[in-house]
């Protein structure tokens, strides 16, 4: 199965070698908090990264909410492999609202890093599909750069 930008509700999304690209749901809290710590450690923020992906999927960001997080699951084990988030914005220029999605909190396990096809990379091209459907403007603040449709 292969994703199009004209219809962004192809997820879950068989990515082969058992395992399945799909939306987080709440159940996934303590799982993606748990797993955002981990793949962060030994950095001293480590537990801020936890702690902010608990507070996103637990609604302390208006409008966030825990489907915003895309994540690399594998099946036969049920563990989170990678992760993503996009966060719903409204900027203003010259008076004009503009809907834009943050990209932030981009993780993946390190033994599964640089793997072919990496999941992050994947995970990344499908995002970017679904931000272009959605909205005319998306940063990538890793990257530093914006994302247009």
């Amino acid at each position: 199965m292969s994703p199009s930008a004209e219809a962004p509700g192809f997820l879950p999304w068989d990515l082969g070698d058992g395992l399945v690209l799909r939306q987080a749901t709440a159940a996934d809290t303590e799982a993606a908090a748990e797993f955002q710590a981990q793949v962060h450690l030994p950095h001293t923020f480590a537990e801020s990264f936890r702690i902010w992906t608990r507070d996103l999927m637990t609604g302390a960001l208006p409008g966030f909410q825990p489907g915003d997080f895309t994540l690399v699951e594998d099946t036969g084990t049920g563990a989170i492999v990678s992760i993503l988030n996009l966060i719903p914005q409204t900027w203003s220029y010259g008076g004009i609202e503009i809907s834009v999605g943050r990209i932030e909190l981009v993780s993946t396990h390190p033994e599964r890093r640089g793997q072919s096809p990496p999941p992050a990379g994947q995970q990344r091209n499908i995002v970017f599909q679904v931000v272009n459907s959605s909205y005319p403007l998306a940063t990538d603040s890793r990257n530093s750069r914006v994302i247009s449709s």
